[in-house]
């Protein structure tokens, strides 16, 4: 995904308020995503502008009701940097934890690559490429 000009001072700016621990009701009209794409690449960006390599990927609103929750059509991919990753039994420091919940993803490790393809893949498939939880 190219990079924009665009793209980077919105992730820039999302995580300098992430940071000091501030909120942003928007952002600036001329920053926000016209759409699905523009808002992957405003992700696709945090790495670079986080210094953080990506640890791993997380699924969001996986399912209708969740989806409802957050007035979504569909599940929503998400990077996880690599300073958000905590070992078993590792303190999770809450502090800028504005909305004061702790949500524990589980963590697959993929044995086989999954390449894109042009047909949805079965659950056997999916549970085949799992080398651990």
């Amino acid at each position: 995904m190219p990079s924009t000009p665009f793209a980077r001072q919105a992730a820039a700016l999302l995580w300098q308020h992430r940071n000091a621990g501030t909120t942003l009701d928007t952002l600036p009209a001329a920053l926000r995503p016209a759409d699905i794409a523009a808002g992957h690449a405003i992700q696709a960006e945090l790495p670079a502008v986080s210094g953080q390599p990506v640890a791993g990927w997380k699924i969001a609103a996986t399912s209708a009701a969740g989806q409802a929750h957050i007035n979504v059509g569909g599940p929503l991919p998400g990077r996880i940097l690599a300073s958000f990753v905590y070992a078993v039994g590792e303190p999770v420091p809450l502090q800028g934890n504005r909305m004061r919940v702790v949500e524990p993803e589980f963590a697959f490790r993929l044995g086989a690559d999954l390449a894109p393809r042009d047909r949805p893949r079965t659950q056997e498939e999916v549970f085949a490429a799992v080398a651990s939880l």
